[in-house]
């Protein structure tokens, strides 16, 4: 994950459980770092379908799925705007972290990836950022946090 979002100017900011949050654009955010974001979802989509493959099947009996469910999956709720972000920790041990609406919005988006079993998603916000670049599937409307808003699907 950390080679793939490299190569488009990126940096991982965290990985927690079976999530990471990457970051684009932290030499000053323009359409194109969003872009960045965007193309690094389609590398890692068509990454774990070459991985797919050459995943081992599950041991049936001590999992709560079966085989043929399980499956290899991203899910990216892609957005952009402003982050509050700087190096926590100590001394010893310092990482990177955001914070903000930014980053909640992100989360959220992300989560409506996964009701609607889609892998790479955004918002109006930013659709016009993606529209000449990308193929865009508008699937419904939703309210974050009393802002309308409707989700596209990245195809």
């Amino acid at each position: 994950l950390r080679e793939v979002v490299c190569t488009q100017n990126g940096v991982v900011e965290r990985f927690s459980g079976d999530h990471a949050v990457c970051i684009f654009g932290l030499t000053g955010p323009t359409d194109d770092s969003f872009r960045q974001a965007c193309s690094v979802g389609m590398s890692l989509r068509n990454l774990l379908v070459e991985l797919a493959p050459h995943v081992p099947a599950a041991d049936t009996e001590n999992v709560a799925h079966s085989a043929s469910e399980m499956r290899l999956a991203v899910t990216m709720g892609l957005v952009s705007g402003p982050l509050a972000i700087g190096a926590v920790g100590s001394l010893g041990r310092q990482e990177l972290m955001c914070v903000g609406p930014t980053c909640r919005l992100a989360a959220s988006i992300g989560q409506w990836a996964v009701h609607y079993g889609v892998d790479l998603l955004t918002t109006s916000r930013d659709r016009d950022k993606l529209k000449h670049a990308f193929i865009l599937r508008e699937l419904d409307n939703i309210r974050h946090q009393g802002q309308e808003l409707t989700l596209y699907e990245v195809v």
